[in-house]
């Protein structure tokens, strides 16, 4: 009976997908699945790009050039984390038979390297991944390939992060900005703020530096906030805690008047 290399990938225990697999923002478990194993004598599952600062999950081999591999038909099930501790794309491929020792002829019915997996960032930016095609595309968009992934960071980049309105002098939250613990996460952003008639009233840069050691949240220095111009003085933008989970960016406009709050940010 001839070998066939094909198998799916389950998240944190749901059904089996193939092809290009967006995870959740809060971490997954994932499990790869063979189709079949009637026919194998040797397979090789590799995760061959990843994010850096992705640790080799137990049971599995770090190669010299990167590739982390295990070889055996039942690989074991690994955690990615979350999105607010790493993001971008891990590319997988599984061989199957003479595959696993002859790397340079390429035997499509032993080589499965369709799937591919993708955590978003905080703000929904997509990473590209080493040999992408056309794993993240869509029946309509086969022939865009790699160049969809980077079609949608654009796009995501073009948008406002994020938005907010307020119709009265209280401070409310724009942007939320979790850390987990050991995290230290600077923040720089542009907020504009706007009237209802569409009017700029107007511009803030912000920075700060926080961090979460042993549990506890801290100001490594503190927030700036530079008005680049605003038309009244009670338009404001500011930093607060929120216990030791996350940093709230939070807005405050005038009493009586509505106030569009858009913002985009980049963290370093």
């Amino acid at each position: 009976m001839s070998a066939t290399a094909k198998f799916y990938v389950s998240v944190n225990g749901g059904a089996n997908q193939d092809g290009g697999i967006d995870l959740p923002s809060g971490g997954a478990v994932v499990r790869f699945v063979p189709f079949s194993t009637n026919g194998w004598l040797r397979a090789r599952w590799e995760i061959y790009d990843y994010p850096e600062g992705f640790s080799t999950p137990t049971g599995w081999v770090l190669a010299g050039d990167g590739t982390i591999f295990y070889e055996g038909f039942d690989p074991p099930q690994f955690t990615i984390p979350s999105a607010s501790e790493l993001w971008g794309v891990y590319m997988l491929r599984l061989l199957v038979n003479e595959q696993v020792t002859d790397d340079t002829a390429r035997r499509p019915d032993l080589l499965d390297d369709g799937n591919a997996l993708s955590m978003l960032s905080p703000r929904g930016i997509r990473g590209i991944g080493a040999r992408e095609a056309q794993h993240f595309t869509t029946p309509s968009t086969r022939v865009k390939g790699w160049l969809r992934s980077l079609q949608r960071t654009l796009r995501t980049l073009e948008a406002p992060g994020f938005s907010a309105e307020t119709t009265g002098t209280t401070a409310r939250p724009l942007q939320r900005y979790p850390l987990a613990n050991g995290d230290v996460r600077a923040i720089r952003a542009i907020v504009v703020c706007r009237s209802a008639d569409g009017t700029r009233r107007g511009e803030f840069e912000v920075k700060a530096l926080y961090k979460k050691l042993s549990g506890l949240l801290s100001v490594d220095y503190a927030p700036i906030i530079t008005p680049v111009f605003r038309t009244d003085a009670g338009l404001t933008v500011s930093f607060s805690p929120e216990g030791n989970d996350a940093v709230l960016l939070t807005v405050a406009g005038l009493s009586g008047v509505t106030i569009s709050w858009r913002g985009s940010d980049l963290f370093l």
